[in-house]
This record gives C-alpha cells, sequence and structure tokens, in this order.
C-alpha cells in the first residue's frame, strides 16, 4: 500500500493499493460521497458515454469508502501537458458526459452549494459532480472508457452541497484548465482552445446554455479560487528554488490574466435563438 495522502482542508485521507482506490474520512462526508457515486454509476450505465470506478467497500460508521484504481487512467490535464493528440476528443466527450450527469443524476437529498441566489437562480440548478476538473476526468486505454473519478464536492467549498446551479461545474472545470502543470508548458498551454471545446459540446448537449450565466458566475467564484490556488502554491514553494518560485507566480499572474478575458469573451457572447424576435431581445439585453 502507497502512503496515505493527508489534507485537513479536504476532511479525507487517500490511500493506493495495487488496485484499490480507499477513502477515510468524517462519516458525513464520506457518506455524501458513496451516494453520489452510487447515483452517477448509474447515469454511466444509462448514457454509456462515461464510468466510474466502481464501489468495493464502504463503511459507514468508520468514514471508509473504497473504489476500484484505474490503473492505466490517463487524465486530461496529463494528456495536455504531453500533447496527447486524443485531448480534444477526451474533452468534447466530457462536455457531453458532463450533460449527461447535469440531466440525469439524482439524489434523495439536496444540499444546496453555499453560494448567494442570485448566482444559482432555481432554473439553473441541477445535481453536480461538485469537483469536475481535468484531474478527476481521464481515459483508460485498456477499459477505452472516459472515467470521470472522485464524486465529492471541492475542498474550497468545504466538501458540501450536492446541488446548484449547473455552471459551478462548468466554471471549475474551465478554471482550471487555466492552471499549467510549468513554466515550460505555458507558451504551448492552449487554455482557451480546450476551454471552447468542452464549453460547445456540453452546449450542443443542453440548448439552453447561457454563455453570460457562466461567466456571472465564473467572475464571481474567481476571487476565492485565486486565493484557494496562491495558498496552494504558496505550501508547495517552501521547497522551490527562487528561481521556480519566480516563475511560478509569474505564470500564475499571467494565466489569471487568460481566464479572466476568457470570461470576459463569454458574456459578450450572444447565442443566435430559433425565433428572430428572440435573437433581437438577446441583442437589446447586452
Amino acid at each position: 500500500m502507497s502512503p496515505g495522502i493527508s489534507n485537513s482542508r479536504t476532511c479525507r485521507m487517500l490511500e493506493f493499493d495495487a488496485d484499490v482506490v480507499r477513502k477515510r474520512g468524517t462519516p458525513a462526508v464520506i457518506a455524501e460521497e458513496y451516494v453520489r457515486t452510487r447515483a452517477a454509476l448509474a447515469v454511466a450505465e444509462s448514457s454509456g458515454l462515461f464510468a466510474v470506478p466502481r464501489i468495493t467497500h464502504y463503511d459507514a460508521e468508520a468514514g471508509i469508502l473504497e473504489s476500484e484504481r484505474i490503473t492505466d487512467l490517463t487524465t486530461l490535464g496529463q494528456m495536455a501537458a504531453a500533447g496527447d493528440a486524443s485531448l480534444h476528443r477526451n474533452l468534447k466527450l466530457a462536455g457531453a458526459s458532463l450533460a449527461a450527469v447535469h440531466a440525469h443524476l439524482r439524489e434523495e437529498s439536496r444540499i444546496v452549494l453555499q453560494l448567494p441566489p442570485l448566482l444559482q437562480p432555481a432554473e439553473e440548478c441541477t445535481f453536480l459532480h461538485g469537483d469536475f476538473t481535468a484531474a478527476n476526468v481521464g481515459w483508460s486505454v485498456s477499459r477505452q472508457k472516459l472515467f470521470i473519478v472522485d464524486w465529492s464536492t471541492a475542498p474550497m467549498m468545504g466538501r458540501q452541497g450536492n446541488y446548484g446551479s449547473r455552471y459551478f461545474d462548468l466554471v471549475w472545470f474551465t478554471a482550471f484548465l487555466f492552471q499549467v502543470p510549468s513554466f515550460l508548458s505555458f507558451f504551448r498551454w492552449n487554455s482557451e482552445g480546450m476551454a471552447d471545446g468542452f464549453l460547445a459540446e456540453y452546449a450542443a448537449h443542453y440548448i439552453d446554455f447561457d454563455p453570460r450565466s457562466f461567466a456571472r458566475l465564473g467572475f464571481a467564484l474567481r476571487p476565492g479560487m485565486m486565493s484557494w490556488w496562491q495558498g496552494c502554491e504558496r505550501r508547495h514553494r517552501k521547497n522551490w528554488t527562487c528561481a521556480r518560485s519566480v516563475a511560478a507566480v509569474i505564470v500564475r499572474n499571467l494565466m489569471a490574466q487568460r481566464w479572466r478575458l476568457f470570461l470576459h469573451r463569454q458574456a459578450a457572447r450572444v447565442t443566435r435563438a430559433a425565433h428572430p424576435l428572440q435573437f433581437v431581445e438577446q441583442l437589446r439585453n447586452i
């Protein structure tokens, strides 16, 4: 068994065996992930678009959840870093898969995300993945399937909430595309292209997609996410050289500006409606 990875801010510890991923945490957090993972397994089976690692063991009292380990999983983040030719195809598949999750994921209880109601009106709300990033979506060559893992709300949100604006999952995924793994990757890291491909495929499966609602939530979450990333970076920076630390700060600031410009571009988009009068009304509302 590999050493556990622990973080008090995530309320969980991860352990990796040869064929098992074991999560330990507070019973309430683990219970929520267990319920959501089971619901996601049903959506994966019915849609055929993606897969979810099957649960092998759950201990409610001890707060332990075990699932199969997909040993040959290559995450979308790893694909992007390696310049994998299949990245665009898998980004599109991720967009279609998330649309299926939002359309069909159901749980018995609703725990609403801690966001102002203005940012998640009722008509935009659905059950969520909660931590949908390029690190939690990947391709298995042996299974020939896209896998979506870690069905637990992001630590920045306190691991709480399974229900809220569908744009939360979309903002979360695209925001992390504007985080590069290294200074050298910056010059070939096409965040905008990856985000556009992902969002376009989601919108193809959800015709009411509103780029302005997406951008509004993105701008609202941006300060908190930037602060979270800076805190994570500071913890890692303790073991970095001075040159690496300076390069990381420069790249982070440059990518933050690219993300801001991307959100502005989304906010300025107008989707042509089916009826001409609706299209004119959209133009007036910008």
